[in-house]
Formats: C-alpha cells, sequence, structure tokens
C-alpha cells in the first residue's frame, strides 16, 4: 500500500490533488488474493477516519457487501454470525471475521475474489460520511486524468449531498455554465438513468465522454415545482486562469475559478499589474462557484493578505492531521480593504480563503452562503491499483469554529430577486433558512436575470467609501445606492 496525496476538499469533478502529507502508511508487497485490500482499508479506516469508528460495525459491513456481491451474481450462500471468540482486541475479531468470511466466499463456485474485496470496501465506506470513497483502480486512473487539469465533460462539479446528486458549481466558461446549470440544481437523471442511489464517480463517468457527444439532464431546482430538462453537449473542459482588471477608482477585480497549483503565483502577478500597491484602493475577490482545490494554494491565497495570525486549524485524530497554519509578514502584503465575493458554489478550499481572511478582519464577504465543506482527505493507493479517499482532519479558526456544513455567511446577503413564478413557488420563505450565527444579514434583491455585475457594482461601492470596518446598516446603504446609480450598474 502506497500513500499518493491529501484532498482538502470534496471530490469534485475537475479535482485536482492536494500537497503531500506525510501519512505513516507502510507499503506491503503481499498479493490481494489474502484479503490486504481489505484489511488495508480497515485499518485506515480505524487508525485516520476523522472520527473514531465501532470496529466490528464496520467488519459486519464488510460482509454484508460481499454478501450483496453474490447476490447481484445470483450466486448462493448460506450467512455466518460474528464468531463468539475470545479475541484480545475489537481490532482482532473484526479482522478475523472478515477474513472467515472471505475465505469462505471466496471459495464459493464462480465468485470473484477481487470484486468481493472491492465490494466489502465499497460498502464499510458508506457507514461513514459521503465524502470518503473507495476507488477502483478504473476509477483511480479517472481521477488522476482530472488531476491533469483537462478533460471532456460538461463543466459541473458535482457532491453527494444526502442521497442527491447536488451541484457544487458549474465551472467558468463551460457548457453547463453557458446552458444555465446552477449551484444547489439536484441531478435526477443523465440520459435517462435515474441518480438515486449513485456516487459521485459513477454520475461523473457518466457525464464525461467524448467529445461533442450529448448529455441529458434531468434537473430539479429549489423554487420550481417541475423538473428541468438539458441537453448539453461535451467540450474540452479546462482549469481556467485568474481574470483581472483595474476598475475605476483604484479598485482590483480578480476571478479566481479555482485554486489550483500555480493561482498564488498568477495572484502575485495580476496584482504587480495594477501597479503600486500603495495606489490600490480596494481589491475584489471573486471566488463565486469557486469549488475548492489545494490546501497549500490557499494557505498561501490567505498569506497574501495577512502579515500575522492564524490562517486556518486542521484536526484530526491522527496526530499528524493535527496542524495551526500561520501567516508571515513578507513586507509586500497589499494593505487595502477587500471584498470577496461568495455564493452556494464557493466550496472547500475557497471557503476556506473567505472564512480566513474574514475571520482575521481582512475581508467583507458579499453574496450568498457557501457550500459548507471544510474538510481534510487523504487518496490511499493500494498495490492492486484502487485507492481509498478517508476523511481525516476538519478545518476550524483559532477559536475552534468551523464551516463545515454550515457554509460561510455573507455580511451582505446580495440575491437575485425571483421572478414571479419563483416567487410564487418560494412563498414567504427566506432563503437564510439554516441556523444564523448573526443576529441580522443586511438583504439586497437584484434585478432578476442580473449575471452577476451587481455584486461586483456592491462591492466596488464598499470598497470605494471604505471607512474601516463597517456596519450593516452602511453595507445596505451603499449597496443600494449602487443599485440605484444610472439605473443600475
Amino acid at each position: 500500500m502506497r500513500r499518493i496525496r491529501v484532498f482538502p476538499f470534496i471530490l469534485l469533478l475537475i479535482g485536482a490533488l492536494a500537497a503531500a502529507c506525510q501519512m505513516p502508511f507502510a507499503d506491503t508487497k503481499k498479493s490481494d488474493d489474502d484479503l490486504m485490500i481489505v484489511t488495508n482499508a480497515f485499518d485506515l479506516i480505524e487508525n485516520y477516519y476523522v472520527e473514531p469508528v465501532d470496529s466490528l460495525a464496520i467488519a459486519q459491513k464488510g460482509v454484508d457487501g460481499m454478501e450483496a456481491y453474490l447476490r447481484s451474481q445470483d450466486i448462493t450462500f448460506s450467512r455466518e454470525g460474528m464468531p463468539q471468540n475470545q479475541a484480545s482486541s475489537s481490532r482482532s475479531k473484526a479482522i478475523g471475521y472478515l477474513s472467515s468470511n472471505y475465505g469462505r466466499l471466496a471459495k464459493i463456485s464462480g465468485a470473484d475474489a477481487r470484486a468481493l474485496q472491492y465490494a466489502a470496501v465499497n460498502e464499510m465506506v458508506k457507514s461513514l460520511d459521503s465524502y470518503t470513497i473507495y476507488l477502483t483502480p478504473e476509477l483511480l486512473e479517472d481521477l488522476k486524468t482530472l488531476i491533469e487539469g483537462a478533460y471532456f465533460g460538461l463543466g459541473i462539479e458535482v457532491a453527494l449531498i444526502g442521497d442527491e446528486i447536488a451541484v457544487v458549481s458549474p465551472v467558468d466558461d463551460t457548457p453547463a455554465f453557458w446552458a444555465g446549470i446552477k449551484p444547489g440544481d439536484r441531478i435526477a437523471e443523465i440520459n435517462g438513468i435515474s441518480t438515486e442511489h449513485m456516487t459521485v464517480l459513477e454520475a461523473y463517468k457518466m457525464l464525461r465522454g467524448p467529445l461533442g457527444t450529448e448529455v441529458k439532464l434531468t434537473i430539479r431546482r429549489k423554487d420550481t415545482s417541475k423538473p428541468m430538462e438539458f441537453s448539453i453537449v461535451r467540450q474540452l473542459i479546462e482549469i481556467r486562469q485568474v481574470k483581472h482588471r483595474l476598475m475605476a477608482d483604484g479598485i482590483g477585480y480578480v476571478r479566481i475559478p479555482f485554486i489550483h497549483d500555480d493561482i498564488t503565483n498568477e495572484l502575485k502577478r495580476a496584482l504587480a499589474s495594477f501597479g503600486k500597491k500603495e495606489s490600490l484602493k480596494g481589491l475584489i475577490i471573486d471566488m463565486r462557484s469557486n469549488p475548492g482545490g489545494l490546501l497549500e494554494e490557499s494557505i498561501a491565497v490567505c498569506d497574501l493578505f495577512m502579515k500575522s495570525g492564524t490562517i486556518v486549524v486542521s484536526k484530526g485524530r491522527a496526530a499528524f492531521t493535527n496542524r495551526v497554519y500561520k501567516a508571515y509578514d513578507q513586507g509586500d502584503e497589499p494593505s487595502c480593504p477587500i471584498a470577496i465575493l461568495i455564493n452556494e458554489g464557493t466550496a472547500s478550499a475557497s471557503e476556506l480563503v473567505a472564512f480566513s481572511l474574514h475571520n482575521n478582519r481582512r475581508a467583507v464577504l458579499v453574496g450568498t452562503r457557501t457550500f459548507g465543506k471544510a474538510i481534510i482527505q487523504s487518496v490511499t493507493e493500494f498495490n492492486d491499483g484502487s485507492a481509498l479517499q478517508l476523511t481525516i482532519a476538519r478545518y476550524y479558526s483559532s477559536e475552534g469554529v468551523t464551516f463545515n456544513e454550515e457554509g460561510v455567511y455573507p455580511d451582505l446577503y446580495v440575491r437575485q430577486a425571483p421572478s414571479g413564478a419563483e416567487a410564487a413557488a418560494r412563498g414567504n420563505n427566506s432563503p437564510v433558512t439554516k441556523k444564523n450565527p448573526y443576529d441580522t444579514i443586511p438583504v439586497v434583491d437584484v434585478p432578476p436575470g442580473d449575471s452577476g455585475d451587481a455584486a461586483v457594482s456592491i462591492a466596488h461601492s464598499i470598497l470605494k467609501e471604505w471607512v474601516g470596518t463597517p456596519s450593516q446598516d452602511w453595507l445596505r446603504q451603499l449597496a443600494e445606492k449602487a443599485l440605484r446609480k444610472e439605473g443600475g450598474y
């Protein structure tokens, strides 16, 4: 078994591997025929999963998976219960139970020994969080292809939310983006096939395909009563570079679509293009629909704008996952105020940037609540070419606050005003329906169909008239002023 690297984010359709974490996983030369795939996965889960696990329950799930595989192949077998032996530990008892059942089931005529192990591990991880995934050799190779930054597909980032395949965000300037796919959309069907019980990677394999071919999606969207149908043609999807421009009044704008391995250098070049840092009066960082990326790069992005303080803290059960990431004075940090644009498609590593700069009072947040995924994952490859993507830690502020599941809330909630039909479907429900950590959040409605320029205009207005830590009333007043100006934006 050999270590690959660590994911600081959800497995997404254009995901990239994070910097390697020195994980104490020993290599093994044993073949997979003696249950090494299952036992390696079991040990990783028992020792490194972010929360303590019930070893015997995990073992039972493994046996359930093997038996389910045999049933799917119409192979008959007898069942055995958990042995009541005098094993010295739960682990020994669990491994013994897995081993005895594997040996028994693998001898059945027609049983595929490796498929039994794959089924066992797949069922074991289902009892954990929805982001821990077992990757068969074929799926791992697909993932490695994605890591290289280009593929043929639609440009949709997805995650498993509950039992549904949900859109985290469409990638900028991709077929999904131009077709109107939105963060939060639920994919009910792909090419007429229901996504019920489908894994993220199974969905991903159906979304990818040959250049120029069509994919039909059935989408369920919040605030709409009927499913929506989309026909989208696959194109080459590539990670986009930072877009930047200098706006009026000395306000800089940078769009970060993905936190890849050169994003910090690209951001430095963008800042340099604005001229001397003293002349920069404010900076808008647009991270809407940014699905995440690399941990070390997100830390470096934060450090560009912080002279000191704690960027983020990672915590897990394994000692090596407990780490405090600090900012250091490099002497060239811009001192101008910052407004970060966020939405429900801002996820994981990009959430970390917004969370940290806001928590350290370096940025005001404008937009909607973010996705809410503050986890670190390892990806460990086994000798047969399969791998386990395992949640090993979570992110926290220095005060112990996390945005996991809850998301990061904006200082100013900029939402798109619903159309007549959407308003009727929404009724009196506020878009802020979950627990709110703030007493109130000022809300500003922009016209239906706005392309996003309103949020930029509002952020520009805030930075142009910056007078220190802004109050909520002041934010609302500036937002409304920006929307009234010249009939809009």
